[in-house]
């Protein structure tokens, strides 16, 4: 837990201007689009999972099936272009994404509403904790004539949340910075995940939705299987082992 004097100053230092702003984005950009092509098509991929999932499988996927030309956007990797970034490091240490969050949110927003204008092939890396978030992003995409796809990572929630702890302490190994995830996060993002992504699914947005564990593809709605879904994420993610084990506890009692 921080002091309240130190959770004071990094309430200053987390503030940004909108100088400081177009600035770090006019760097992000010209990163992500180092000899980038538009399409006559474009696709757009929004993914969905916890954290310690996996997700990052679906971009090296995409990147490699579309020959690098697709703008990948995580917000994580955007934190470190926070004009004061060093500083709320020095003093939150591994909670330093609560500091960031609203600058690389806004960052996240800014490219993909550029990557859409420039109709860049994207795939954004997101989690699923609320519907809304995915279903916007989706139907601007579809809106400006995308290919949209959503991809679910379903991982065993206990397995997820070690890969979390181990990536952690890989980083802090390494001599990077670590990040720390919030375990109530955590929770709400893998309780939500089916039925969130069924909300997903049954809205429309989304040419089409897979569903896969760290091997197989578990679920593809083109094959109209939709009943499903849900059932299917929530046994990967041990959620129905779990509340069978309640159930059976108080049959019993």
């Amino acid at each position: 837990m921080l002091d309240v004097e130190t959770e004071k100053k990094l309430k200053v230092l987390e503030q940004f201007t909108e100088k400081e702003f177009n600035e770090a984005f006019n760097a992000v950009w010209k990163k992500l689009t180092i000899n980038l092509q538009s399409a006559e098509q474009p696709i757009g991929i929004i993914t969905g999972g916890a954290p310690g999932s996996g997700k990052s499988a679906f971009i090296k996927e995409a990147s490699i099936k579309l020959d690098d030309n697709i703008i990948p956007v995580n917000g994580d990797e955007f934190r470190v272009y926070h004009p004061r970034f060093k500083e709320i490091v020095s003093l939150a240490k591994g909670d330093f994404p609560t500091y960031t969050g609203s600058f690389s949110g806004k960052m996240v927003e800014k490219i993909i509403s550029e990557s859409i204008k420039q109709r860049y092939n994207i795939i954004v890396e997101g989690t699923f904790r609320t519907a809304d978030t995915p279903i916007k992003t989706l139907q601007e995409m579809k809106a400006a004539g995308y290919k949209t796809i959503a991809k679910v990572k379903a991982v065993n929630a206990d397995v997820a949340w070690q890969s979390t702890i181990d990536r952690f302490n890989d980083m802090k190994s390494m001599g990077l910075e670590p990040r720390a995830v919030n375990k109530l996060v955590f929770d709400k993002t893998v309780n939500g995940l089916a039925e969130n992504t069924y909300k997903v699914a049954i809205s429309g947005v989304a040419d089409h939705v897979e569903v896969w564990n760290r091997q197989i593809k578990l679920f593809d709605s083109r094959l109209g299987n939709i009943q499903n879904l849900q059932n299917i994420i929530q046994k990967e993610l041990g959620i129905l082992k779990q509340v069978s084990k309640l159930m059976s506890k108080e049959f019993f009692k």
